[in-house]
């Protein structure tokens, strides 16, 4: 696409879903100051992360649900936008007309890091309409996507204090993706359907009633493959040199 529109004659540069070198954090919303500088006085600072879904929202691809998760009519939460950026004068769409979320509020009830709240909320204007979502914690929600501190959601909540800043969502998206989607698949609204239903089962729990034992014989295999490590070194590692950051002045707040 970017092709074509330059070789129309005008600019146009891609956008992805991440969370890069921003001048705002997306974790707290803070300004991170001297982090970029303008190239001009009245320019805005060149690496400020654009808002994915207000932007999807102006497009007319569907609506914000109250967990501030991007709603479409063709696959409820399950999607991610790329932007693209161009000169090129562009006949807009209007915006989306229809009502995707009912605030049935099961994305508050189904987050293990209870990141959405059920009553407070944020209003923006977006072409003279009011967008509403439920205020949001993202810190909570890193938390969650951790496994939360519930025992039953989070098998590794009592044996290591800290783990990576990714790569471990053991409870992620449980209510803002997964307990939405099967809702929303209940009310059969979206237009994609399956053929068989998303959930087939109730969601997955640790039964902490039964005895997990490392038996010797567990260990023997660990020690003849030479797969055994101090944990008391791993757990000290992590708390003082924070995975080999320690000594470094930004410390990515994801992780620490």
């Amino acid at each position: 696409m970017i092709q074509f529109i330059e070789d129309e004659g005008y600019e146009a540069v891609a956008i992805p879903n991440l969370n890069g070198g921003e001048a705002i954090n997306p974790v707290n919303g803070n300004f991170r100051r001297n982090w970029s500088i303008k190239t001009a006085e009245d320019k805005p600072y060149p690496d400020v992360l654009v808002h994915f879904r207000i932007a999807a929202f102006c497009a007319g691809l569907g609506e914000i649900g109250w967990s501030k998760i991007f709603l479409t009519p063709e696959f409820g939460p399950r999607q991610r936008f790329v932007l693209l950026m161009t000169d090129a004068e562009l006949e807009p769409d209007p915006l989306y007309e229809g009502k995707i979320c009912d605030r049935c509020k099961l994305c508050v009830k189904n987050c293990a890091g209870h990141a959405i709240s059920k009553d407070e909320s944020v209003k923006v204007t977006i072409a003279g309409r009011v967008v509403e979502w439920g205020k949001f914690n993202p810190m909570a929600c890193e938390k969650g996507l951790q496994g939360g501190t519930d025992k039953k959601l989070n098998p590794f909540i009592e044996e290591y204090p800290r783990r990576y800043g990714y790569g471990r969502a053991i409870e992620g998206a449980a209510g803002c993706m997964r307990a939405c989607m099967v809702h929303l698949e209940q009310r059969k609204v979206l237009k994609n359907k399956f053929h068989n239903p998303f959930r087939t089962s109730e969601p997955w729990k640790i039964d902490r009633k039964i005895n997990y034992e490392l038996t010797d014989e567990i260990i023997r295999h660990y020690e003849k493959n030479q797969q055994i490590e101090d944990a008391m070194e791993y757990m000290n590692y992590s708390q003082k040199d924070n995975f080999g950051t320690a000594k470094k002045e930004k410390i990515n707040p994801l992780i620490d």
